[in-house]
């Protein structure tokens, strides 16, 4: 909080709740400059004392409100019954926002069947070790934002480590936590770092300028992607997280490149081309260029990935 941070994320299952709301209390700040998240955890969905469980939670905030309630983990079959419940508190005014946790696409798909209130954000692990652009990139399609859990491996796969990450980094005279989350940002992903080193934290905060180049984490050899423990794949930095399976998509990809090549802006014939009109012509040019050079790195990392 005093190094500017807003947004506070706790659970149930961390036990942090109380102590949450005592550093919000100690801080002296008003409740209503920090944004607090808590999650229901997956025992109580099982045990069906949801309901007991979130007021629970709105005590150990000093029997406020929370602002955002998510379900931390889907639980098969308890779903729909959560989400009811997770309505039910929003309607009595002690819940502002609701949403997801760790939810894959199919689970999003089972709660939009049966809400009245739509959820608001799928908070799901992204690094750069697991980009989670297929799961990502359906989340934004479903009209919800996407959050990163553990942005920063946790410190714990190396990551941070990372030597080309550090070669970015360097190029801007960034740290490499800084440009980690200047890659979430630049993907339009909401981040929730954390370290329990008071410099580290205020070294994070300073992540504002956007950093060309950053993109390039994507292009990571896909070895150190864990392909036998992440089902991540890399993108670049001009496709959209929504992107259709892969065969179709690679497909779709050369078969506009094709046509976009096949475009000579030459001899488009406009009269009277003025000192504009040139400027635009040449833009164009330059345009079509860009993007069969970003067709080009997609096709080949894809190629590279099999």
């Amino acid at each position: 909080i005093e190094t500017g941070f807003r947004l506070i994320d706790s659970a149930q299952g961390y036990g942090n709740e109380a102590d949450v709301w005592a550093g919000v209390v100690a801080s002296g700040i008003d409740r209503s400059e920090v944004f607090i998240t808590t999650k229901i955890a997956p025992n109580v969905m099982r045990e069906g004392t949801v309901r007991e469980s979130v007021e629970t939670s709105l005590a150990a905030f000093g029997g406020t409100y929370i602002d955002l309630l998510l379900i931390h983990w889907p639980v098969k079959g308890k779903l729909e019954e959560t989400w009811k419940i997770m309505e039910g508190f929003v309607r009595a005014g002690k819940v502002r926002a609701i949403g997801l946790s760790n939810c894959n696409p199919h689970h999003i798909d089972e709660i939009l069947a049966v809400a009245t209130i739509k959820p608001v954000v799928n908070q799901i692990e992204i690094h750069p070790y697991m980009t989670q652009q297929e799961v990502a990139g359906a989340t934004f399609a479903k009209g919800l934002q996407v959050e990163s859990w553990g942005p920063l491996g946790q410190g714990k796969n190396g990551v941070l480590q990372d030597g080309e990450i550090a070669k970015i980094a360097a190029a801007h005279s960034k740290s490499v936590a800084q440009t980690i989350i200047r890659w979430h940002l630049q993907r339009g992903l909401m981040v929730i770092p954390r370290s329990d080193k008071p410099e580290e934290i205020a070294s994070i905060a300073q992540f504002a300028d956007k950093l060309p180049g950053v993109h390039k984490i994507h292009l990571l050899p896909y070895h150190r992607l864990g392909q036998d423990k992440y089902e991540g794949l890399g993108r670049t930095y001009l496709l959209p997280d929504i992107l259709p399976p892969e065969n179709e998509h690679m497909q779709m990809l050369k078969k506009v490149k094709s046509k976009a090549l096949r475009i000579n802006p030459k001899s488009v014939r406009i009269p009277d081309e003025d000192e504009e009109t040139l400027k635009l012509r040449s833009t164009f040019e330059k345009c079509l260029q860009v993007f069969s050079n970003v067709c080009d790195d997609y096709i080949q990392m894809q190629l590279a990935l099999k």
